[in-house]
């Protein structure tokens, strides 16, 4: 997870545009980021995975 939310925001994808996305708050979404947190809801998984 933390390598996809590199990889979105590398093609200049904010924390905010990807929480939007996928139902998360930009908190939530540094902490994957960072490696703190590895547990989220399928749903906002597959979401995550989907972003083109």
């Amino acid at each position: 997870m933390a390598a996809r939310v590199a990889e979105l925001q590398k093609d200049g994808m904010s924390y905010e545009k990807i929480g939007k996305l996928i139902g998360m708050g930009k908190g939530r979404l540094s902490e994957i980021h960072q490696g703190k947190m590895k547990k989220i809801h399928r749903a906002q998984y597959e979401e995550l995975m989907d972003i083109q």
